[in-house]
């Protein structure tokens, strides 16, 4: 896992690479708003866009099917630019997102369950459209190319 400190109020647990020389990464800046920041070194970056979010919570991103897909609380927002953001309302807060073998994966736990009862897991091939999958055991963190 990678922290980066944007500033003060500003932390990153995640960072994607798009394949072409851009590293991308998200944080949330306030109750209702979550940054979007590019690299091409990992040293120096740029604020992108903001995404208008109700109650964000920690944010993940993947980059996959030529598009980026940010998950944070009950909502997937994707984009193709890093600039314009399309939010995709789902019945679980999210948890973690990868783009494997042309999917995305996106965790979540469930409210109210411990770590033995399972998890949520939505996957989708487009970043659109996306269905609920239940998956056990408890699914606690995508890696690599496993599902932990």
């Amino acid at each position: 896992m990678c922290i980066i400190r944007m500033t003060a109020e500003r932390f990153s647990l995640r960072i994607d690479y798009d394949g072409s020389g851009n590293y991308v990464t998200v944080g949330t800046l306030s109750a209702e708003v979550i940054g979007v920041w590019e690299s091409s070194d990992l040293e120096n970056w740029t604020q992108k866009s903001i995404i208008s979010s109700p109650a964000p919570t920690l944010a993940s991103i993947a980059y996959g099917a030529n598009k980026w897909v940010v998950v944070s609380g009950s909502s997937v927002y994707y984009s193709t630019d890093l600039i314009n953001w399309t939010a995709v309302p789902l019945s679980h807060g999210l948890y973690r997102i990868r783009f494997l073998n042309g999917q995305f994966i996106a965790t979540v736990r469930k409210t109210g369950t411990s770590t033995a009862d399972g998890t949520i897991c939505y996957t989708s091939t487009d970043g659109v459209t996306w269905t609920a999958r239940t998956t056990t055991p408890y699914i606690s963190e995508i890696k690599g190319f496993k599902i932990y």
